[in-house]
């Protein structure tokens, strides 16, 4: 929902004249590059973790993000917290993809990973149209704040409704 109004946020930020273009793209820059990192870091750790909490901390970290953006008047401030948003995607997204791994039986898991990504392409063409609806009647910063309430309820809902799945044991290696 977020992504049809960051440039025009951006710019309410900036003003007129700003080379939104250049601010945005390092921001988003910014986002895959601690994407990238968390990504990594995030499948080691759920071993130890497991995957509710890493669920649950992506989605109280977007509410927090959001929430945050919703206020913000800079663009440092925004540059960071777009950034910032990276971590929680990667999170969010190694989580979820681990949990379909763990828990659709083997013969079963094209199948889920297909309806997920189904899923998955047409929450991109429904959110944006949610967002930008959002922001034409209720300004751009009310699209923050019901990204961040929708965040926040989603990890109520992981909270009480999802059952950690048991990690796999992955065998030792054989020695020579």
């Amino acid at each position: 929902m977020v992504n049809p109004v960051l440039p025009l946020f951006l710019q309410s930020i900036t003003g007129e004249g700003a080379s939104v273009g250049s601010l945005l793209g390092t921001a988003l820059f910014l986002t895959g590059v601690l994407g990238a990192i968390t990504s990594a870091l995030v499948s080691k750790f759920s071993q130890r973790v497991g995957l509710k909490p890493i669920i649950i901390f992506a989605c109280l970290g977007y509410s927090a993000v959001y929430l945050s953006q919703f206020l913000i008047t800079t663009v440092l401030q925004f540059t960071i917290l777009t950034a910032l948003s990276g971590v929680f995607r990667a999170s969010m997204t190694i989580a979820s993809i681990s949990l379909i791994g763990l828990t659709v039986p083997r013969a079963r898991v094209g199948s889920a990973f297909g309806i997920v990504q189904s899923l998955g392409s047409a929450s991109l063409a429904i959110a944006p149209f949610v967002g930008g609806t959002l922001a034409s009647l209720l300004g751009l910063r009310s699209v923050f704040a019901l990204t961040a309430g929708s965040f926040l309820f989603l990890s109520f809902i992981v909270t009480i409704g999802l059952k950690e799945p048991k990690m796999k044991a992955e065998p030792a290696p054989a020695k020579a």
